[in-house]
């Protein structure tokens, strides 16, 4: 005589087999969720250091040199007292270690201001991964250039080209150079 009541033992094995895929497709999701939980947070940390180091850039009155550099993060950050007056110095310190900082400065390759204007472009690195780091590229202008004024036409736009670029202006004292008159 067979009982009509109860579950079989093909049929226990099937559903503990679904539970155990289900479970470890649960878990791998969350442990993705944990990675970029942690990169996202290493996104944020590095765009507030990478500000904060260009802000001094910007401050400071000696204009960069060019030239590239890549060195750890935690000394740079050290000597730019960014710990200064951190209640919780010692742990954000941990958290910079082994990051690492890549920094190249370049001329702008336009000859009208290219001594005058540079190209600061800062990586911060805390992992192997490519998707480990932050980029950011920031353009500085020398102490030295003169600001814009808006009175004067020679450094401000004009009103058929606001920019002062000198896109879009026609110059009519010089003929087009396939125009001869004969």
């Amino acid at each position: 005589m067979r009982r009509t009541n109860g579950f079989t033992l093909i049929e226990v094995a099937i559903s503990i087999a679904i539970l155990g895929v289900a479970l470890a497709t649960l878990v791998s999701l969350q442990s993705g969720y944990l990675r970029s939980a942690a990169n996202d947070k290493n996104l944020v940390k590095a765009s507030l250091v990478g500000q904060y180091m260009l802000a001094i850039v910007e401050a400071d009155d000696n204009f960069p040199n060019p030239g590239k550099s890549e060195k750890e993060l935690l000394p740079v950050l050290e000597k730019l007292g960014y710990f200064e007056d951190y209640p919780e110095a010692d742990k954000l310190r941990r958290d910079f270690e082994g990051w690492r900082l890549r920094r190249e400065i370049t001329n702008i390759g336009m000859p009208p201001i290219e001594s005058a204007l540079r190209k600061i472009v800062l990586e911060i690195i805390w992992g192997d991964a490519q998707n480990e780091s932050y980029t950011l590229t920031y353009f500085i202008k020398s102490p030295d250039l003169p600001a814009a004024d808006p009175d004067d036409p020679a450094t401000a736009g004009s009103a058929d080209d606001p920019s002062g670029s000198g896109v879009g202006e026609e110059d009519d004292s010089a003929g087009d150079p396939g125009d001869e008159e004969g």
